[in-house]
């Protein structure tokens, strides 16, 4: 486990996975702790790559290829949440505050594209930032999307008394039995509106929003109780989800809705030789 601290904050980073293991501002909890695990159990604090969500049945379509990948969520018959999971990252830098991992992904049965990730967490006084590079070394494009899996600790106990704000202005609506997408919906005065502010009461989220808002810096802000997340542009959607224990909200920054692999929608490609960069950062609030 790498340790970072900087100011009143502290983490750790689990290189088995790349995984945000834990992080504390003043010595409490601001997610919840990895334990040392990698890419279970529910995926506390993983990095989600090359996809994001579902791919339903494993199958896809790209450049006129069809492609088969390892059914990992088998109860819904999905490929779910990458191929990083649970795959050693190399440190290749760090310090007191910041730590930077490499991993080369690709090719493997339906994936047959090469990638490499960089992956950099840095500590400062104001928080936490988080960025993932991809670059394409191969030599044909790579269908792609990332994904983070935070589960956030507001402060309360249950989950239910915590003020959940964020402005979204769809949903994706999604099939009861395999969660995979069958549209869209606006969220203006539905229960889905959090634009203003909610407690987030007896709801059983896990739901994707998109069409967010945005600050003058360009990027989505979500404020749940003590703790602030925010995501740059490159990553348009957001996933939530609210586990049974009711003690935290998993809080998913995301490239892509599910399915995209399948559907295309806001589907990266990257380029041989080019690579693409996602942000996010996660910080304590009054």
């Amino acid at each position: 486990m790498i340790g970072l601290a900087s100011g009143p904050y502290a983490a750790t980073v689990n290189p088995l996975g790349g995984g945000l293991a834990t992080l504390t501002y003043d010595g409490s909890d601001l997610i919840v702790p990895q334990h040392g695990e990698s890419g279970t159990p529910r995926f506390r604090g993983a990095v989600l790559a090359p996809w994001s969500n579902r791919i339903g049945d494993g199958r896809y379509r790209f450049a006129n290829t069809d492609h088969q990948l390892s059914i990992t969520e088998p109860e819904r018959d999905n490929a779910l949440h990458g191929l990083v999971l649970d795959e050693p990252w190399t440190i290749a830098d760090r310090s007191d505050s910041t730590a930077t991992l490499r991993l080369r992904v690709g090719p493997v049965t339906g994936y047959p594209f090469l990638l490499d990730l960089t992956l950099t967490y840095a500590l400062a006084d104001d928080g936490l930032t988080v960025t993932l590079d991809a670059s394409n070394a191969g030599d044909s494009a790579a269908p792609y999307g990332c994904g983070f899996h935070p589960y956030v600790c507001p402060g309360t106990d249950p989950v239910d008394a915590a003020t959940l704000r964020f402005e979204a202005a769809e949903r994706l609506r999604t099939d009861p039995v395999r969660l995979l997408p069958t549209g869209r919906e606006p969220t203006p005065g539905t229960p889905y509106d959090f634009g203003a502010g909610l407690p987030i009461g007896t709801r059983e989220l896990d739901d994707a929003f998109t069409q967010l808002s945005h600050d003058t810096d360009g990027r989505h802000h979500l404020h749940v109780g003590r703790v602030a997340v925010w995501w740059d542009a490159a990553m348009p959607w957001v996933q939530l989800f609210t586990p049974p224990d009711r003690a935290s909200i998993a809080v998913e920054p995301c490239t892509s809705p599910p399915d995209a692999f399948r559907s295309g929608d806001d589907l990266v490609v990257v380029e041989p030789g080019s690579s693409h960069r996602v942000t996010w950062g996660l910080q304590a609030v009054d």
